[in-house]
Parts: C-alpha cells; structure tokens; sequence
C-alpha cells in the first residue's frame, strides 16, 4: 500500500504524560488502516508486561498483523535505515536511543520520503526536548503534552504545524478522541 502523506510528527512530554500510550493508539489507528507499520519500541521492551499490557489494550488483533515491534537496534541507526523501506510508518519511542539523540534524525527524514513517523523524545533533566531545537525545529508536527495531577486528565496539543495554521486541537489520551480547544 503506498502512502499519501510525508510527515514526521514529534513528541516530547514529561514522564507519566501518556507519551507511550498516544504512541500505542496512533499506531493502532495506521494499522487498523492497513499501514505496515514498524514499532521501535526502546523504552518498553515487546516482551515486558507492560508493553503487551498496553498491546493489548490498543492494538486489535487486526492491526497486530500490520506492526512489527522491535526493542532492539544491533547495528543503531544503521539498523534502523535497512527496516525502514518495508514500512509506511515508522514508531520511535526514544530517538535519543537510535542515534545518541544527534543528528541524523532531519537526513532521516528526508531519505523515509513519503513515510508517516511518529517520534517520541524523552525530556531533559532541565524539561527540554533532547536533541535541542534541531530536533524540534526538523518537525513537521511538533506535540507537547499538558500533564495533570490525574491522568484523565492529560492531552497532547501541537505546537508547530507546517501543512495547516489551525493548531487549536487536543488530543484528550485517556478519551482517545480530538477535540477543539
């Protein structure tokens, strides 16, 4: 299946925001499409009880059979640029973890021409994006997400937007539904 969209959406959030769990959803969302998507999951391995825990709760049998997951990267980037051909989206959860969080994520991009990617960047210990303002400046969608004592309560919304100037959008995690701010 080819794609119709060239987008490299980026996440950065603090700890217990629901960055993994966004992930998880927008993955089920391409998959149940019939996207083949790939899962680089760097922060939870496949085979922990959490991330099946949440494979389960997001991803229906169905798109399970469009996603590879893989928590391991031999060869790093390397590794990385020989899987990508065989997907239309590619799910990072920790950049930093591919490439030591410099560079090569904008040359990336540009060689994945035609991709959808969704990738997470953990947050400095000072609450920036790791990988600096390159990271976030090569983005096509740049989300953040707003955190809340209850969890119910957390949204991702974008703050940069190149395609369209209309960013007044939540994307409630718990509800797992977009809404106008």
């Amino acid at each position: 299946m080819s794609t119709c969209f060239r987008t490299r959406q980026t996440l950065d959030a603090p700890e217990g925001a629901g960055k993994t769990r966004a992930a998880f959803q927008f993955l089920g969302a391409m998959a149940e499409s019939g996207y083949n998507c790939l899962f680089i999951s760097l922060e939870e391995h496949k085979d922990s009880d959490l991330f099946i825990k949440k494979r389960d709760e997001y991803l229906s049998k169905k798109a399970q059979q469009y996603i590879e997951c893989v928590s391991e990267l031999p060869q790093g980037y390397d590794t990385l640029v020989n899987l990508a051909p065989y997907f239309d989206c590619i799910f990072i959860d920790g950049w930093g973890k591919v490439a030591g969080g410099q560079g090569k994520l904008d040359f990336f991009r540009k060689s994945q021409d035609g991709k959808f990617m969704f990738i997470i960047y953990q947050r400095t210990v000072k609450g920036s994006m790791r990988g600096g303002s390159d990271s976030a400046f090569d983005g096509d969608l740049i989300c953040k997400a707003h955190k809340d004592a209850d969890y119910k309560n957390n949204y991702l919304y974008w703050s940069k937007n190149r395609y369209n100037s209309n960013m007044k959008y939540r994307y409630l995690i718990h509800e797992e539904v977009c809404i106008s701010q």
